[in-house]
């Protein structure tokens, strides 16, 4: 995300030094700021949080996962035997029946969120320590 100063006056306060102000402000958070980055990529109004925080592996797996915990719920996969890595043939099944698709689109998503509700609360998946948690 991108911070934008105002001043009191209610004006956009122009970049410069004080911009390093949100750099600590970052880091105090643990954040990322766009100011630490390469000379050439820098951005210094930037903050974000760092994949790590988000991700135990990776974006895409931890995607997958995530769409494999509403289908595993909702009956569509019947075990964790049938989870088939990071999409694969078996998911799509699973996802064509659960909501007449089989790509992850965001209006598959959210046809999977009006019948199940948001994933943190659903049935727990801690018995599973390769699903990662939706709560921290």
């Amino acid at each position: 995300m991108d911070i934008i100063l105002i001043q009191p006056n209610g004006k956009e306060l122009k970049a410069g030094p004080q911009e390093k102000e949100i750099g600590k402000g970052a880091k105090a958070f643990e954040f990322e700021w766009g100011g630490d980055w390469p000379p050439d990529q820098q951005d210094l109004p930037h903050i974000q949080l760092p994949p790590e925080r988000l991700f135990k592996s990776s974006l895409v797996m931890d995607q997958a996962l995530q769409w494999q915990k509403y289908l595993l719920h909702g009956n569509f996969l019947l075990s964790e035997v049938e989870l088939d890595g990071l999409w694969g043939d078996i998911s799509k099944a699973a996802l064509q029946k659960a909501v007449g698709t089989t790509e992850q689109t965001p209006d598959a998503w959210e046809a999977l969120f009006e019948k199940f509700g948001p994933l943190e609360d659903l049935s727990t998946f801690d018995h599973l320590p390769w699903i990662p948690s939706v709560r921290a």
